[in-house]
């Protein structure tokens, strides 16, 4: 007999997954200027409007064997691997911090930086807005109303300028060595808003990993 924690287990994984396919949308539509409500989803490369059954994430695509229902053109991996990622993402936060508000604000995090790798992989973009909504979140998230991550509101400002001042010195050695800014403004918004929800200490940890993971 399957327990209650597995079912919910279950359920929160089609919850990461069906948020996971918006976020296909709201990141590409991003890039175009659409709207993401509407108009509703389709195929990229006909058109045509798809329909419910086949616009199930995950499942869909491996029912249709990563082919467009109408003009049998390949779709692309990104959907299913983004609905896969955010679906596990957020399993392994529930499954790390349970019931809390602690829980939707890192679930809300996780989507918007998986949002943010999609635009900076396909066209090397990273939306202002969207990083403008992490750094809201971070300062909501250490505000003494909520207290929910490891540092206080006052650290999470100095997390924002200690990110925005690190970056930014790099970037702008970029005119003095090669006439040019050593990378763009979107990485100093992304740093700004790690800083904001985890303060400056594990910024420059996160900032050395993603330099030796890259």
């Amino acid at each position: 007999m399957i327990n209650i924690d597995t079912v919910i287990s279950i359920f929160v994984f089609a919850i990461g997954a069906c948020i996971g396919s918006f976020l296909n949308v709201v990141a590409l539509r991003g890039l175009t200027g659409e709207s993401i409500v509407l108009p509703p989803s389709k195929c990229p490369k006909c058109n045509n409007k798809l329909n419910w059954y086949t616009n199930i994430p995950i499942i869909s695509y491996c029912f249709l064997r990563g082919k467009c229902q109408f003009c049998k053109e390949h779709i692309s991996l990104q959907y299913p691997i983004v609905e896969l990622t955010n679906a596990l993402l957020y399993l392994f936060t529930f499954l790390s911090f349970g019931y809390s508000l602690k829980t939707l604000f890192l679930w809300a995090l996780c989507s918007l930086f998986l949002v943010i790798a999609i635009t900076d992989i396909k066209e090397s973009v990273v939306l202002d807005l969207h990083t403008y909504i992490i750094i809201a979140l971070g300062l909501i998230y250490s505000s003494p109303w909520l207290q929910l991550g490891d540092i206080n509101f006052i650290q999470s400002i100095i997390g924002i300028a200690a990110g925005f001042a690190f970056f930014e010195v790099i970037a702008r050695l970029g005119y003095i060595f090669a006439g040019t800014r050593a990378f763009g403004e979107g990485d100093t918004l992304i740093a700004m808003g790690i800083g904001a929800f985890f303060g400056w200490k594990t910024l420059l940890i996160i900032i050395f990993m993603s330099i030796i993971i890259q």
